[in-house]
């Protein structure tokens, strides 16, 4: 999984802002517009046959389960974090 993300982080076309990966989840903060991130999920699924990224993103709430963590977009852009 780590030879992916290295080649998703140095030659997708736009790049997140940014990557965190545990074990085989990984939460990205997007900054391209909504318009591109099926781009860049239909891209990175392209890499490999037998492994297939899916997506979630933000609620109405500017929130994202992730883990055991709910991460919140803050007004400022800045990330919070809530242990369930």
């Amino acid at each position: 999984m780590e030879h992916l993300q290295d080649r998703i982080l140095k030659e997708a076309p736009l790049k997140s802002s940014q990557w965190f990966r545990y074990v085989d989840d990984t939460i990205v903060v997007w900054s391209h517009g909504k318009n591109t991130l099926n781009d860049f999920l239909n891209y990175i699924n392209s890499l490999h046959p037998k492994i297939e990224f899916t997506m979630q993103t933000e609620t109405e709430e500017h929130t994202v389960p992730f883990l055991d963590v709910l991460v919140t977009r803050k007004p400022d852009g800045s990330l919070g974090y809530q242990v369930y």
